[in-house]
């Protein structure tokens, strides 16, 4: 997605096997307004977008951008308003799409508060959306899931550091920029 111009585009490799340019990005359609996060969805053709300032979870096309659904967020029985963020998703096992034990999840700024929470994100079949609050306070944080579903990558500033989802623990704190 391109900031500012709510425009999806797709990224071809070039010689080198790398998207790293701009003349690979062909616009393919538009995504919704406030997007704040964007993960793949649990299937081959559409992603999930966290739309800041409202409660929605909105599931887009991953050719065209069109809204397929939405989610609602809820918290206690309430809408939640989704506001600063990040959002990661896989199959966290290594397996193709047909047996895919797919997580989502969403590293959350809430109104007043000053760090982001990581929650695990369900979205459910009435159009809702839940969630499971993993973490407290990460930081603010880029988020990657690693394909073996045991570890959050989460990039903040120039560290990256290893959240382990079996234990709810963050190590591996590394600079990269001045890494090896």
């Amino acid at each position: 997605a391109k900031r500012n111009t709510n425009t999806l585009l797709t990224l071809e490799a070039d010689a080198d096997g790398i998207a790293d340019g701009v003349s690979e990005a062909t616009p393919i359609g538009s995504i919704p307004d406030e997007t704040n996060g964007m993960a793949a969805a649990n299937n081959e053709t559409s992603l999930i977008c966290a739309r800041y300032g409202t409660a929605i979870f909105a599931e887009i096309s991953n050719v065209d951008g069109e809204l397929i659904t939405e989610y609602i967020t809820n918290l206690d029985g309430e809408q939640l308003e989704l506001r600063h963020g990040d959002m990661a998703s896989g199959c966290a096992d290594d397996n193709p799409i047909e047996e895919c034990a797919y997580q989502l999840y969403y590293t959350h700024e809430g109104p007043g508060e000053s760090g982001y929470a990581l929650w695990e994100v369900t979205l459910n079949n009435d159009g809702t959306a839940s969630y499971n609050e993993r973490f407290e306070n990460l930081g603010g944080a880029h988020i990657a899931l690693h394909p073996n579903g045991t570890d959050l990558f989460i990039v903040s500033g120039s560290n990256v550091r290893t959240f382990d989802l079996n234990t709810n623990t963050v190590s591996n704190d590394v600079n990269i920029a001045t890494a090896g």
